[in-house]
């Protein structure tokens, strides 16, 4: 069996999902591209600049048939190469660097927002552990400074983690012990967020409607679904869902899971199906046609894509006949 996979995967230039026994679109999705450090974003995950980026359509363009949301949205026919770009969080980024390389090129693509953030009201309190971590990092700060915010994670401390390390075991239920650790370190996030402004605001998302880019919902506030209750689960999807078509006054309704669709539910998915177009989310390649949900995978970390698809493809298929 390992062999026929193999086989498989070498047979092509370009993983097809239906060759495979997926159903097509493939999804790709990523949060930003930038040619310089994200200090919001450089301690969670990678992010491509804008040479990779390039490097990913490149290939994309060159062998698949680069569709649009509105093709899901219709129910058409899809080509067994066809394949969707989407973004997530609503980073600026999204409307500086990468919306401009996408239009040079004729490539329709969603981007989902969180709502909580839109404007720069606020920041998703992961991106705020990335900015303390590099403040201790790029700065030298005094013995009381430190001790009080190893005050703030005694008990991450005593299981003989780092501090970074302590700092990112923080989950949502604990966001506030992000906002008092900067405050200690005399961290001004309200000048961060005007001067630096890490989320599109409505102007800039306006634009993107008018260039013909598709707009959806991230959830209000990128909660972790698989911890919260139902009823949470739906306020969180689907009320992220009516602030945001509200405001753009969108003839539709597409959203994307924060985080992944691990532990989530029929009873989630049916209330999905009911209140959504589309749904995209977790990572993976096989889609729940019949929910209307479309997973996806995220090729952020890896500078060759062709061996990151031939990687999923792969993975995929060993969970599927093993």
């Amino acid at each position: 069996m390992l062999s026929t996979i193999k086989d498989m995967l070498d047979k092509t230039g370009k993983p097809l999902l239906q060759e495979y026994g997926f159903q097509t679109p493939l999804i790709l999705y990523y949060h930003a591209v930038s040619d310089s450090k994200l200090p919001h974003i450089s301690h969670l995950y990678k992010y491509k600049d804008s040479e990779f980026f390039i490097k990913d359509l490149n290939y994309l363009q060159r062998h698949y048939t680069l569709i649009s949301p509105a093709d899901l949205l219709q129910g058409k026919e899809l080509p067994a190469d066809a394949c969707l770009l989407t973004f997530d969080d609503g980073f600026r980024e999204c409307s500086e660097v990468i919306a401009p390389i996408l239009l040079e090129r004729g490539i329709e693509a969603a981007f989902f927002l969180n709502p909580a953030f839109l404007d720069n009201q606020d920041m998703y309190f992961r991106n705020k552990l990335s900015i303390l971590i590099n403040l201790m990092e790029e700065n030298e700060y005094t013995q009381t400074q430190l001790e009080c915010c190893n005050a703030i994670f005694p008990d991450k401390i005593v299981t003989g983690k780092s501090l970074k390390e302590a700092i990112l075991t923080i989950n949502h239920k604990e966001k506030e012990k992000a906002d008092r650790a900067l405050e200690i370190l005399g961290f001004d996030l309200k000048e961060y967020l005007e001067k630096e402004k890490p989320y599109m605001t409505t102007e800039q998302v306006n634009e993107l409607i008018s260039q013909g880019f598709y707009i959806g919902s991230h959830s209000i506030d990128h909660a972790p679904l698989a911890k919260l209750e139902f009823t949470e689960q739906y306020d969180e999807m689907i009320g992220g869902m009516d602030m945001i078509q509200d405001k753009f006054k969108l003839p539709y309704r597409i959203a994307s899971l924060p985080h992944n669709d691990r532990n989530l539910e029929g009873q989630f998915y049916n209330a999905m199906r009911n209140n959504l177009d589309l749904l995209f989310g977790g990572h993976g390649l096989a889609h729940l046609i019949k929910y209307k949900y479309y997973r996806r995978v995220n090729p952020e970390h890896s500078k060759n894509i062709r061996f990151f698809l031939e990687k999923q493809f792969g993975i995929c298929l060993v969970k599927k006949y093993f």
